[in-house]
């Protein structure tokens, strides 16, 4: 028997992937705990993955949103374009704000 947590952690990968088919440049990356379990995602656009490439050279992060039935921080990474307007490079899901993590 599997669990809601389980069936949903399922169902957004196979989300993720799917958008890799359509978007060539889109990028999903995971973990599993010891119990099979996923432990940290990321995922990103092919145009946040561009925006990157022109404008990483400034990067911030907010992981301030932890109100999910998942108990894992939500985070966006984001940056500033030449219009000074704020643009998402990528998302994630985490379990703490170590640097192991981040890596």
């Amino acid at each position: 028997f599997r669990s809601q947590l389980e069936n949903d952690a399922e169902a957004v990968l196979a989300y993720l992937h799917g958008k890799q088919e359509v978007d060539p440049l889109f990028v999903v990356s995971y973990t599993v705990d010891k119990d099979e379990k996923l432990d940290k995602l990321f995922w990103c656009d092919g145009r946040s993955r561009i925006d990157y490439a022109i404008f990483g050279h400034t990067l911030a992060f907010d992981t301030t949103y932890k109100s999910n039935k998942y108990n894992k921080l939500f985070t966006i990474f984001v940056g500033i374009n030449h219009h000074l307007q704020t643009i998402p490079f990528g998302c994630a899901l985490l379990l703490d704000e170590t640097k192991d993590t981040y890596v």
